[in-house]
């Protein structure tokens, strides 16, 4: 199994497609790239963190008012999301990014 996975590993860093495709996915080393990965992945953890309950308590609220069925589901959506806590993996996968980002 081991010399399965290093044979792949092997190919996939010879594979020229791939090495373009894993360098398009890689945050421009720029203002923006940067403000991208704290604006996406950490800020919604944030807010999550000062204003969780505000936001849990607004969406219940409109949700039981809310006599659309599709926007009922989205204040239940959001009202889930929050209730949950801090989502680790998002920090996670956003400090895996900040980590790559300022790589190299």
């Amino acid at each position: 199994m081991k010399e399965k996975i290093q044979q792949i590993q092997e190919q996939l860093a010879q594979d020229e497609k791939f090495q373009k495709s894993l360098a398009s996915l890689k945050p421009q080393k720029s203002i923006w790239g940067f403000l991208g990965i704290i604006l996406f992945f950490f800020v919604p953890e944030i807010v999550g963190v000062f204003w969780g309950d505000s936001i849990i308590s607004w969406s219940h609220l409109h949700a039981i008012e809310e006599p659309n069925v599709v926007l009922r589901k989205m204040y239940e959506m959001i009202e889930s999301s929050y209730k949950d806590g801090i989502s680790y993996f998002n920090l996670i996968l956003g400090g895996l990014f900040l980590y790559w980002f300022f790589k190299d």
